[in-house]
């Protein structure tokens, strides 16, 4: 900005209204902020663009007589045919440019990208996207990115979305504080739905260095800020007022700011319902009384950890059939449950995973333990150092899948079958799950023990039969039932070769996996995902380091100390694994391979030259390339 009439921050707004496959009707807003010491009248000039940068529309309105040290606002609706409508399938956008005229010349420009579409939930008819029924298949992510720590950073936000997105799930829950901008253009640009959540606290601490003593003084300011930021953002589909902070003993912190926040929010933003993580308090067993005020101010209700076995569950539509209602939280040990609580009820709109990916903190929650035969699990809440990642997402820390993720596409019917092997324990000891764990097992046939020592091996599978071969020999066969929740068990006595598994639905096979015994570890691979290092200063780029044996298979279980070296233009911005157990420097150029994996991220600097990362480990062949 150089000229004293201008478009303020966050001063364009986009809304859509009446989208249908036909046409829709685009609102554009504007201010224009006069810092002269004179009232000045302008031109706006708006101008639409599709996603190939070609205008369809444009319209300019006179704004007069904008007051000296203050703003006017001035709004073009415009008719679009033919949108080309916003989706998770097909996330479309548009460009707003907003332009202010002093005759022919620019005085300020401003662009937004918006997108069209149309979402609405309702209690009777669930959520519909573009008219088109769907149900949120949700992660809950946390603002880390792993070993680059809590940094906003544009390749590493992309990177892990794509992978979440790939992993099947459609929407995210900003637990439990709004997320970076970058973070939100990811999401607008691949056609991610999210629940955007504003607190975890409020004016009460859950910590004693967290935010609650500024929450009176500056929560209108801070919502404001958010939504004017975020308002024009295709992906946000709700905004969510805060984090299970009704649940402790039926708070009267919800009475004091819950009604205020949600109204603050229908001023702010009228185009999107408010909702609140756990709102109606089923988490620690709680339950709300049908008179209480939440249900008359939240549009979307939440419950954490619901499902349609529990106590009291039809008894919350047939009290209140015109809400809609999501699971914002659910375990991974009882994921089955869950999606089918939301596909046997219209009026559930979806669940969010706890978590769609490991984070930083919460020690150690989603960790399996190994107790005596028999013994079951209270979970891993507060695991002992070294312990440091939470180890209860779907997705590891640098991005693998883990072991409930297999489980999690069958049963959204992503696939027809997925093997995992769970890796032994000590005679007398089992391992055991609860809550937020989930087994230790490999989709792997390469283990380390003695012959004929008996693997549990679990299919997943909606067939109704699986079959499992060794060697050509079948060791063993299982009928599954509906109370199987889609995972056959089975024992089979070890011995390196093939293990095949067939399910079957009826006399037709469905799929067929096989696990092989790979060799020993010979050499490492990198896999750089991005395909190269971008130009720009400050760029990144993932590099993938395997260990695979001598034909090139994954050693699923390898561990090897990796030693990485960087020549050129560029640094290592950071070095992980998915080891919940070790709390090695992420800026140390080295790592202990955890399932056979590392991941080294590279960042740019300023200079020219080739950018070359070598990884070399102790009786391996190394492996180098040029970025």
């Amino acid at each position: 900005m150089t000229s004293t009439l201008f478009v303020p921050q966050f001063g364009v707004r986009v809304t859509t209204h009446d989208v249908t496959a036909t046409q829709a009707i685009v609102s554009v807003t504007g201010l224009a902020q006069n810092a002269s010491a004179g009232s000045v009248d302008t031109r706006a000039r708006i101008t639409l663009l599709n996603a190939k940068g070609r205008s369809i529309a444009q319209q300019t309105t006179i704004v007069q007589a904008v007051p000296a040290g203050a703003t006017a606002d001035f709004r073009l609706d415009f008719t679009v045919a033919k949108p080309d409508l916003w989706s998770p399938s097909s996330p479309n956008r548009y460009t707003a440019k907003v332009e202010l005229l002093d005759a022919s010349r620019v005085l300020d420009a401003e662009t937004v990208l918006f997108g069209v579409r149309n979402i609405s939930m309702t209690g009777q008819k669930g959520l519909l996207v573009n008219g088109q029924p769907m149900k949120l298949r949700g992660a809950n992510l946390h603002t880390d990115l792993g070993g680059l720590g809590g940094a906003a950073i544009p390749e590493a936000e992309l990177r892990r979305l794509r992978i979440v997105k790939a992993a099947g799930f459609n929407a995210i829950r900003t637990s439990h504080n709004p997320q970076s901008a970058t973070f939100l253009d990811a999401c607008d640009q691949l056609g991610l739905l999210v629940i955007a959540e504003l607190y975890d606290v409020w004016s009460e601490h859950k910590r004693a260095d967290d935010y609650a003593p500024l929450f009176d003084s500056t929560w209108q300011h801070d919502v404001k800020r958010v939504i004017d930021r975020d308002a024009n953002r295709p992906s946000i589909i709700m905004w969510s007022t805060e984090n299970e902070l009704g649940i402790r003993s039926r708070s009267p912190l919800q009475d004091v700011y819950g009604k205020p926040l949600a109204d603050y929010l229908q001023q702010l933003d009228p185009t999107r319902p408010v909702t609140q993580g756990s709102a109606m308090g089923h988490a620690l067993g709680l339950r709300l009384p049908d008179d209480s005020p939440e249900w008359s101010y939240l549009g979307v209700a939440s419950l954490h950890y619901l499902k349609q076995t529990d106590d009291g569950f039809e008894h919350i539509h047939d009290a209140h059939p015109d809400e809609p209602l999501y699971i914002g939280e659910t375990w991974g040990s009882q994921l089955y449950d869950f999606t089918k609580t939301v596909n046997d009820n219209g009026w559930v709109i979806g669940e969010f995973a706890w978590t769609g990916m490991d984070y930083l903190g919460e020690a150690g929650i989603g960790l399996p333990q190994s107790l005596p035969t028999g013994t079951q699990s209270g979970g891993s809440f507060g695991a002992k150092y070294p312990v440091f990642n939470s180890y209860c997402g779907d997705i590891d820390l640098i991005g693998q899948p883990k072991p409930q993720l297999a489980w999690r596409k069958v049963v959204w019917g992503d696939s027809q079958l997925e093997v995992g092997v769970e890796r032994p324990t000590p005679a007398g000891y089992e391992q055991s799950i609860a809550l937020w764990s989930y087994y230790d097992e490999l989709p792997s046939w390469t283990w380390n023990v003695p012959a004929k020592q008996a693997m549990r091996v679990r299919a997943y599978t909606p067939g109704d039969r699986v079959v499992l071969k060794l060697n050509n020999v079948v060791v063993g066969e299982v009928a599954l039932t509906e109370a199987d929740k889609m995972v056959a068990t089975f024992s089979v006595p070890y011995a390196p070769g093939t293990l095949v598994a067939t399910a079957y639905k009826g006399r037709q096979a469905i799929a067929s996996q096989r696990l092989t015994t790979v060799g020993a570890p010979a050499r490492l691979k990198f896999d750089v995902e991005e395909g190269r290092l971008g130009q720009d200063v400050g760029s990144l780029a993932h590099i993938l380091v395997s260990v695979v044996d001598a034909t090139g298979h994954d050693v699923p279980d390898a561990v090897v100390k990796v030693n990485f070296a960087l020549t050129g233009p560029a640094t290592l911005a950071a070095v992980s694994s998915a080891n919940p157990h070790n709390v090695d420097s992420f800026r140390q150029p080295h790592r202990y391979t955890y399932h056979g994996k590392a991941l080294a991220i590279v960042r740019s600097i300023a200079g020219n030259g080739v950018v070359q990362l070598t990884a070399s480990a102790d009786g391996l062949r190394s492996v180098a390339v040029n970025l």
